[in-house]
């Protein structure tokens, strides 16, 4: 039982419990909880059951530790739902890219296919690749990266990833709201005249039409990023709780 203290204050950190809020369940004093935590005294086995009860857990958890199984049971359901948006995204791409082929085809607008290989293909490739390497982790049972260069480096891949969705994004919605305004014309017999106000600064021009004319080019890549966004993505845990979990 000598770690029961080290337990006691792992699982009331993890569900952001003060020692006031577990006293005040307990119906002890705070200092009774403290005495607890750093091992001068030690509940009983009573008091064992009630500090279970009030962290939902078993008293095992406090003699023992941390089982393992309802954190993997809750990265199963993550996966699951991870799969389950990607066939829904995959099933949404099948069904468009025929239809944007035939209006390509037909009309001569090749707009819409390319909205979906700038923002639909890249949105199923990046969660493609992070649900790959989620089912590697659970497999492996790997545990999360403790350096802090690893979450440094997540922070970087993400805001990449911003900087990229944020450059295209102004350009996707003024391409998407005028080719669905001339689609509706053609489809009425009307004559009409594009000509795009849209104009922001050379470089920002630059980036959007190299990132639309190479955007296929980029599949692998973001599938590597998805990849490497789950690889170095550390499970947020209380500073004084997680050391006790990478250890268990």
């Amino acid at each position: 039982m000598a770690s029961v203290g080290k337990n006691i204050k792992l699982l009331r950190t993890l569900k952001n419990m003060t020692q006031d809020e577990l006293a005040e369940k307990l119906f002890v004093s705070r200092q009774t909880v403290s005495n607890y935590e750093t091992g001068k005294s030690k509940p009983d086995i009573d008091m064992l059951v009630k500090i279970a009860e009030a962290f939902g857990t078993d008293p095992n958890s406090l003699i023992y530790g941390i089982p393992a199984a309802p954190k993997r049971k809750k990265e199963f359901l993550k996966t699951g739902a991870a799969a389950g948006i990607l066939v829904l995204l995959v099933t949404v791409l099948a069904i468009l890219e025929p239809t944007f082929e035939e209006i390509a085809r037909h009309y001569y607008m090749s707009s819409f296919k390319m909205l979906t290989g700038l923002v639909l293909e890249p949105c199923v490739w990046i969660l493609a690749g992070w649900l790959v390497m989620q089912v590697v982790f659970l497999v492996f049972r790997i545990k999360p990266l403790g350096s802090r260069y690893i979450k440094w480096i997540h922070y970087f891949m993400v805001g990449i990833l911003a900087v990229y969705f944020i450059t295209i994004g102004p350009y996707c919605v003024k391409i998407a709201w005028d080719s669905i305004k001339i689609y509706q014309m053609v489809l009425s017999g009307e004559d009409f005249s594009y000509s795009s106000s849209w104009n922001i600064f050379s470089l920002w021009d630059d980036i959007f039409f190299f990132l639309l004319l190479n955007a296929g080019k980029f599949d692998f890549l973001f599938l590597i990023w998805g990849m490497g966004l789950k690889a170095t993505n550390q499970k947020q845990l209380p500073k004084a709780a997680e050391g006790e979990l990478l250890r268990q």
